[in-house]
């Protein structure tokens, strides 16, 4: 007998897959009916020699569950994909098809999706199709609750991955998880891009941005009935995971697995038009040093709290504000969506989480971009760790892996809470 309450989610569920649902002709009918957690690998051009590295990890770690685990393959190409590109997933499905890879507490599935165009195709159609598929079987179970997680076909997993992500989803209340990740440190370029991603996010982080958590897509789950209820997952073909994570993180529904279960491979690839391994490509291809935004350029953003409670008293602020940062407000037209946010909210605290509704993720990034073309310029990897360090108190060291060794250890052991109080007070960045 399903109780009222899990009814009106299966209500919500059928009313997204009805609307926007993208659902495989495969209903994966033969999966467990106990599966309490489902993985997603989207496939393209991919070697099933080099992706069974990552199902024998998940195997090794279904090992240590109790519980079922259900992953699904997507394997993927499109209409105008190479020659080259459609053998490989043909000899990828071949060699699926005569694999048994299904164990204890896990069970394997292939879905093969020809999408008509690149256009209609790409990473994150991939991700939806898996993931509403899974929101699918799990509503045929009246699994409201069920977890799907998110990996890539070239990562590893600890062997304590499924068993921490199924306890972690048990204590926390919150629906949506980023997962900690640790790409082999096997090649300078992926050195260098991982330090600009925990660089750039702990920057956010010393100025108090409600939003500075890590958006991999290989490193993220949710649970069903919140997955259909925020609108699943879009079908950008690159950036997916930043936007669908967003979601989650500007209603404070996301929480976050710091220690590293998560081990995506350091390899080149021209699958995204951007993204780690796009980035690790071009720095192979540049014979320049790594750059990331400059560490001047995150200082204006301390006086966002001077913004925030000026303007909501009718304080006059802007001769205290930096004038690039003022400049590019401006360019946002901001004091109209601040006029308008003051009317619309009922307290300081309503009104400072409809200001970072507005002062996103993704206006953080054109405001970087801003500073960087009309006053700060990027500047080398090393020298923004530097800075960072010095304002965390980390021992800095002239060896980059040494300093990824570093920041990864923070970031394990200083999961980062927001709290409004502390964005209205002092920042700790000086």
């Amino acid at each position: 007998m399903v109780d009222y309450h899990v009814k009106l989610q299966l209500k919500t569920i059928h009313k997204y897959l009805t609307r926007w649902g993208t659902v495989a002709e495969d209903s994966l009918d033969n999966s467990p009916k106990s599966t309490e957690l489902t993985i997603v690998i989207p496939c393209y051009n991919e070697s099933f020699e080099e992706t069974s590295k990552t199902l024998i990890s998940l195997q090794k770690s279904a090992a240590e569950t109790t519980f079922s685990t259900l992953v699904i393959l997507v394997l993927n190409d499109y209409q105008g994909s190479s020659s080259k590109v459609l053998e490989t997933n043909k000899a990828f499905k071949r060699a699926f098809d005569a694999k048994q890879l299904s164990a204890p507490n896990i069970h394997f599935s292939l879905l093969y999706k020809h999408f008509p165009s690149f256009k209609e195709g790409g990473v994150g159609y991939a991700r939806k199709l898996g993931m509403d598929t899974a929101l699918k079987r799990y509503a045929t179970l009246d699994k409201t609750q069920g977890i799907i997680v998110c990996l890539d076909a070239d990562t590893l997993v600890h062997k304590n991955y499924l068993r921490t992500i199924h306890q972690s989803f048990a204590i926390n209340k919150k629906p949506a998880t980023s997962i900690g990740y640790a790409h082999a440190m096997d090649d300078p370029a992926i050195i260098d891009y991982e330090l600009h991603l925990r660089y750039f996010i702990n920057m956010q982080r010393l100025v108090n941005l409600p939003f500075a958590y890590q958006t991999v897509g290989s490193a993220m789950a949710v649970r069903a009935f919140e997955y259909a209820a925020e609108g699943g997952m879009n079908k950008r073909q690159a950036g997916e995971d930043f936007y669908f994570l967003q979601k989650f993180i500007s209603k404070d529904k996301l929480f976050q697995i710091t220690k590293p279960l998560v081990f995506p491979s350091s390899r080149e690839s021209d699958r995204v038009p951007f993204g780690t391994g796009k980035a690790v490509t071009e720095i192979h291809q540049s014979d320049q040093t790594y750059v990331s935004y400059n560490p001047r350029s995150f200082e204006p953003l301390n006086q966002l709290s001077v913004i925030i409670t000026k303007s909501y008293t009718d304080k006059h602020f802007e001769s205290l504000i930096d004038q690039t940062f003022l400049a590019y407000l401006k360019s946002e037209n901001y004091s109209s969506v601040l006029e308008k946010l003051k009317k619309q909210t009922r307290s300081l605290e309503h009104y400072t989480k409809q200001f970072f509704l507005w002062f996103n993720a993704f206006r953080l990034f054109k405001y970087l971009h801003f500073a960087r073309d009309n006053r700060w310029e990027n500047i080398p990897i090393n020298a923004g760790v530097e800075k960072l360090f010095e304002q965390l108190n980390l021992a800095y060291s002239e060896d980059k892996k040494k300093n990824l060794e570093t920041i990864r250890e923070y970031d394990e052991n200083h999961p980062y809470l927001w709290d409004i109080n502390a964005m209205l007070g002092e920042s700790p960045m000086r």
